[in-house]
């Protein structure tokens, strides 16, 4: 048996009852991603997405590239999955309660403009 918190809110002629959270039902999502730098040899911006899999206590369960999401390069989706995996989630909500949920960890690869140098 799974018990959600709730308040009885008598202020009305018929007593309901409220999630004693400010939001009840949640996706998991990505509360601090990690950022990575893009390798020199990117000729153009290349996206990678990472299907993570939080568990109640935000913790990352599984992260994985599929065919679908991947930039075709493996030195991209693996960078990608580094950055997943060191960043930090909050999980799904239900009724106030976490859960288990999954989510997207989106790694934006941009290629970097040379740093300036000073004249001779």
């Amino acid at each position: 048996m799974i018990l959600t918190p709730m308040a009885v809110v008598t202020d009305s002629p018929a007593a309901t009852r409220t999630p004693m959270c400010a939001n009840p039902n949640q996706e998991a999502t990505v509360t601090n991603a990690v950022y990575i730098v893009a390798p020199n040899w990117l000729q153009r911006p290349t996206t990678v997405l990472v299907e993570v899999t939080i568990g109640p206590a935000g913790n990352l369960i599984e992260a994985r590239v599929t065919r679908s999401h991947s930039s075709g390069n493996a030195v991209l989706d693996e960078a990608a999955l580094r950055a997943a995996r060191a960043s930090q989630y909050a999980p799904k909500l239900v009724n106030c309660m976490p859960t288990t949920g999954a989510t997207l960890f989106r790694a934006v690869f941009i290629q970097s403009s040379p740093t300036p140098t000073a004249p001779p």
